[in-house]
C-alpha cells in the first residue's frame, strides 16, 4: 500500500475526511466519503470487487493451479 492510500485508510479506520478529497464527483452530485465509497462512476465498488477478486484468486491457485481471473471488457467504441 502506498504512502497516500494508507492515509486515506487511516482516516476512513478513524472517521476522519480524507485530504484531498474533491468536492463533487464526476456523477455531478456532492461528494462524501459514503458517495465516493458506493458511487459506480467513481470506480471505487469496482476497485474494491476487484481487489477481492485477485486476492481470492490468489489463495485458491493454492489449492488448484489452474485458477484465471476473467479479462476486462474492452469499451464498445
Amino acid at each position: 500500500m502506498y504512502k497516500g492510500a494508507f492515509c486515506d485508510a487511516l482516516c476512513l479506520r478513524y472517521g476522519w475526511t480524507p485530504p484531498h478529497l474533491p468536492t463533487h464527483c464526476v456523477c455531478g452530485s456532492n461528494k462524501s466519503i459514503e458517495h465516493a465509497l458506493n458511487c459506480k462512476c467513481g470506480g471505487f465498488p469496482s476497485l474494491r470487487h476487484n481487489e477481492l477478486r485477485d486476492i481470492t484468486a490468489d489463495l485458491l491457485t493454492e489449492i488448484c493451479p489452474d485458477v484465471q481471473v476473467e479479462p476486462t471488457l474492452q469499451a464498445l467504441s
